[in-house]
């Protein structure tokens, strides 16, 4: 059986689009984004595209914009002006 993008293993490689959209379920390391641009933008649509289909996600009250969201799961992270670059 292969496994799902939810349920990542070694035998399976996520692309950036995908890593930013299992960043946002599991806000692991390994699912950070690319050092690239080009990997920042398709990860950038995968977290986007994550948020707006769960956009209350688990953890906490919904409302919140994807921009709010990376500013909250990646303070501090030198990403994430970038990231919130590449929003506007």
């Amino acid at each position: 059986m292969k496994p799902s993008i939810n349920e990542p293993s070694d035998e399976y490689e996520l692309d950036a689009f995908q890593k930013g959209f299992v960043f946002w379920e599991s806000p692991k390391a390994e699912y950070m984004p690319p050092i690239d641009e080009a990997g920042r933008r398709e990860w950038l649509e995968g977290f986007c595209q994550a948020h707006a289909d769960y956009p209350d996600g688990d953890d906490f009250e919904g409302g919140e914009t994807a921009q709010e969201a990376l500013d909250r799961m990646m303070e501090g992270h030198p990403a994430l002006p970038t990231l919130k670059a590449m929003l506007e």
